[in-house]
């Protein structure tokens, strides 16, 4: 067994026996749609399948967590700028103004952001990083690059 690089690589789910290659390019698909998809629904959808695939894969809660948290403090500084940026609709308190839409991007981002995280988890953090070299190496990525 490979010197293990990452807590997510130990482990015998279903997502941990996939080829490396497949994982890559679903990780690639996951990622566009999510970063890309204007519809509130699939956002949802996906982060509800990634939370339910978490559990399934039994992933180390705390490094994960870690993960997670991380990026979500880094969302609260998009909560803290973007409802008070975006003009429009929204609520005033006092010489604060609230912007509805700059909430609702807030949201979205923030939707997203962990969405793709969890799946690029899942999908890429269970793979051994010699392995996913190699498989990278059969995608013809430059060596450089890999």
């Amino acid at each position: 067994m490979y010197l293990s690089s990452s807590p997510f690589t130990e482990g015998n789910s279903f997502i941990h026996r996939r080829d490396p290659r497949v994982k890559i390019l679903i990780a690639l698909l996951f990622s566009l749609l999510f970063a890309t998809t204007g519809h509130f629904l699939v956002l949802k959808i996906g982060f509800a399948t990634a939370l339910i695939m978490v559990w399934f894969t039994q992933l180390p809660r705390c490094p994960l967590l870690q993960r997670l948290l991380t990026l979500n403090l880094f969302n609260l500084l998009i909560f803290l700028v973007l409802p008070l940026s975006v003009s429009g609709v929204g609520w005033q308190f006092g010489a604060l103004h609230v912007s509805e839409l700059g909430l609702q991007q807030a949201v979205e981002i923030t939707l997203k952001t962990n969405t793709i995280l969890l799946w690029l988890t899942i999908l890429l953090s269970t793979i051994e990083t010699v392995i996913l070299a190699h498989a990278l190496h059969d995608f013809r990525i430059p060596d450089k690059l890999i």
